[in-house]
């Protein structure tokens, strides 16, 4: 799965210009979770689950769901919206090509739920969730 998670990365840091995800969150992009204390907005993605299937054509389908989460202060719901907009737009319906020394193809990268809102304490949180499938070379 460590395949599908550089590919997902590749994919998640693809855009870093001004207007882009990555400035929207001002580059606070973390796995699993954000150091405490962190100025918001902030992301933070985690694997939720993976697995491999046979697929009919024999060759593996390697799949992996992963939640990335947006934050922002309590009163700034259109801030993390903004960003969650970025985010579908980078990544939602997406190719990448497998890196070198992959054993899979290219990866799709597929919105399966988006714009999850709650609240968090102070804090909101947007969540949309991701499915990154790819197969054997």
């Amino acid at each position: 799965m460590s395949e599908l998670i550089k590919s997902f990365k590749t994919a998640l840091f693809s855009n870093q210009l001004p207007g882009s995800f990555h400035a929207a969150v001002s580059g606070r992009i973390y796995h699993d979770q954000a150091p405490q204390n962190s100025a918001m907005p902030l992301a933070v993605w985690l694997v939720l689950n993976s697995g491999v299937d046979t697929s009919f054509t024999g060759k593996n389908a390697h799949e992996m769901s992963v939640e990335v989460t947006i934050y922002a202060t309590r009163g700034a719901l259109a801030t993390a919206m903004d960003a969650e907009a970025k985010l579908f737009a980078l990544i939602h319906n997406t190719t990448t090509a497998a890196g070198a020394g992959f054993t899979i193809g290219a990866t799709s990268i597929l919105c399966l739920s988006r714009s999850v809102h709650r609240m968090i304490e102070n804090a909101h949180a947007v969540s949309d969730t991701f499915r990154i499938r790819a197969f054997d070379t």
